[in-house]
């Protein structure tokens, strides 16, 4: 299993996918955090502090994740 910055590969996908729909629908980030974290048995803290992590990351496997959702800090 791939891991990207301590994440499974999938669910690293599934967070960036789920703060770019949730972007779009006008949510907050602080939300999103949150609710990523409930749904995934994680803290909305530990959640924020993996996607700044992520967006700072330049190796490929994490652009690539990236890659077309325009996400920013």
């Amino acid at each position: 299993m791939e891991k990207i910055n301590g994440y499974a590969r999938e669910e690293a996908e599934e967070l960036v996918r789920s703060i770019a729909e949730g972007k779009k629908k006008g949510k907050t980030l602080t939300s999103l955090f949150s609710e990523y974290g409930k749904k995934q048995g994680r803290a909305g803290g530990s959640v924020r502090n993996y996607y700044y992590k992520l967006l700072k990351t330049q190796s490929e496997p994490v652009q690539k994740v990236l890659e077309g959702k325009a996400l920013h800090a």
